[in-house]
């Protein structure tokens, strides 16, 4: 229950009350701080878990200021506790998925290693130490990109540490960066992108594949790719022609799906080509062109295609569509 909190705590009933038992490290020794969630062992899970969440949040903001306020020791500040700190302190000023992750380091590996070696502390862990976190993970078999992004959080929340008063330098600049693994990357010819785009058209990972291969992005940015990265405000399409031939009755109960293909480019618009088909029988069921034109969303006047939209688009269709 403890998946939206960053110290570990859990849910516990006594005398009919619920409360929330949130671990904390204290001199050196992990004792258990009580918190009161205000309701019956008999409410609702919905209910337990936003109490638990609140009063959980609550606690960990506090601990955090007053670690940030050095009122513990350097030297009495376990690892993890103090990256639980660092991450409420940071969170609200990193993006979603990048504090997610952090989260998911400090609760993973982190917590597995150090909470194990309570012997080590913010004070007193040296460079001898982090590489033996290092050496750790990596008999665990993760990959040196892994440990390098490990690497980077510790880095800077010790670097924090350091501007704070907590300590008086950084071990993590004692200790080399881990190398990144060798990459040689295998590149599909354009033939072959087409091939594949061709045998997964529909499919749910068609999308990502797309923006992978015609963009040329990682796989990392093709999944965080958003509609909110794209600025209609300045650009957008509109349509200015369209002529839709219904060649059969569509009724409601009919599965169906519409093919399009771009079939002409101009220098400001393009030309669309569709079908809508039956899925069961393969039917035609209607027959449209449209004409697409760039507008500019400031001036309120059409635009020329950019040179990588209309290259990404014969790309796709796989052909030359400005001498078609």
């Amino acid at each position: 229950m403890n998946a939206a909190t960053t110290l570990a705590a859990s849910v516990q009933a006594k005398k009919g009350r619920l409360y929330a038992v949130i671990q904390v490290r204290e001199n050196g020794r992990t004792k258990p701080v009580w918190r009161a969630l205000g309701l019956p062992e008999s409410a609702n899970k919905s209910k337990v878990n936003k109490a638990y969440r609140e009063v959980v949040q609550a606690f960990e903001q506090t601990y955090a200021e007053q670690i940030a306020q050095n009122k513990k020791p350097a030297s009495d500040i376990p690892i993890y506790d103090y990256m639980c700190a660092y991450y409420k302190k940071i969170e609200k000023n990193i993006q979603k998925s990048t504090a997610e992750s952090y989260r998911g380091m400090i609760n993973g590996r982190i917590r597995r290693y150090f909470t194990a070696r309570k012997d080590l502390t913010v004070g007193n862990i040296t460079a001898k130490d982090i590489e033996n976190f290092y050496e750790w993970m990596f008999e665990s078999g993760v990959v040196a990109n892994t440990v390098i992004h490990y690497h980077t959080v510790l880095h800077s929340a010790f670097k924090r540490a350091f501007k704070d008063g907590l300590i008086d330098s950084n071990p993590f600049d004692r200790i080399d960066r881990p190398k990144k693994n060798k990459f040689t990357g295998d590149n599909y010819s354009e033939e072959e992108l087409i091939a594949m785009l061709g045998l997964i058209r529909g499919d749910i990972i068609y999308p990502a594949v797309m923006l992978a291969g015609g963009l040329g992005l990682r796989r990392s940015e093709a999944l965080g790719a958003r509609w909110s990265g794209v600025d209609w405000e300045k650009i957008g399409i509109v349509v200015v022609h369209i002529e839709a031939n219904f060649v059969k009755q569509i009724f409601a109960s009919d599965h169906i799906a519409v093919q399009t293909a771009v079939s002409k480019i101009g220098t400001k618009s393009f030309h669309l080509v569709q079908q809508v088909i039956d899925t069961k029988t393969n039917e035609v069921k209607c027959v449209c062109k449209s004409i697409m034109v760039t507008f500019n969303l400031e001036r309120h006047e059409s635009m020329p295609l950019t040179k990588e939209w209309i290259e990404a688009i014969c790309k796709y269709e796989g052909r030359d569509l400005q001498k078609a």
